[in-house]
């Protein structure tokens, strides 16, 4: 009987839908911009910046790593990359949107720090001060940590209404660090769709704990 009842609970769980969000910017979406010719151009975080002459991309975006959509270069000597490489992307926010939370889930190797609309977003793998063209991570990510991806929230003043452009580089941990990736997914939840905190009645928890035993 038991094996029945989980078999129902697995069965349940996969019927059921994902919970309700929104989808600003896709997991593995195309319409990406990026610069590899390991220096930073003038303004490259604003969102006024021109990037026609950037090259295009569909993400994962990087170089030496399984899966990607988009092969990035490195420069002619792969004993001494490029430090950073630099990503643009925009997206669109639906006029009328009131979200409660915005959360942004990051795969990057080595390290990355994120800019949005211009104003300092995050960073992973970075330490403080400055960040530059020849900013090196702090540590080399490597097996499970390179497929990782990394959630964080987003302040939700930051998005406007319309276009909005995110800004990333993304930082090798040396010059002959063999691989480079960058994917990224921001979604936004109202008020009504923020996820409910389980309650459990004191007179439930006797049968819950004999379920688990």
């Amino acid at each position: 009987m038991r094996l029945i009842i989980f078999a129902v609970l697995v069965i349940a769980a996969c019927l059921r839908p994902a919970f309700p969000r929104t989808i600003l910017l896709e997991r593995s979406s195309a319409g990406w911009r990026y610069d590899d010719d390991g220096a930073a151009d003038t303004g490259w975080q604003l969102p006024a910046f021109d990037d026609a002459h950037w090259k295009k991309g569909k993400a994962p975006l990087g170089y030496g790593d399984r899966g990607l959509s988009t092969t990035v270069g490195f420069g002619g000597d792969p004993e001494t990359k490029h430090a950073a490489t630099f990503f643009r992307r925009r997206f669109e926010v639906p006029a009328g949107s009131t979200f409660a939370r915005v959360n942004l889930s990051l795969r990057c190797d080595d390290g990355a720090a994120l800019t949005l609309n211009g104003k300092p977003l995050a960073r992973l793998n970075l330490g403080r001060g400055a960040v530059t063209a020849e900013t090196y991570a702090d540590e080399a990510l490597s097996g499970e940590e390179e497929q990782e991806f990394h959630r964080m929230q987003v302040p939700v003043d930051l998005l406007r209404e319309g276009n909005n452009v995110l800004a990333a580089s993304v930082h090798q941990v040396g010059p002959s660090s063999s691989d480079l990736v960058l994917d990224l997914e921001i979604f936004a939840l109202t008020e009504a769709e923020l996820p409910k905190k389980a309650v459990v009645r004191a007179g439930a928890r006797p049968a819950i704990n004999a379920y688990h035993k």
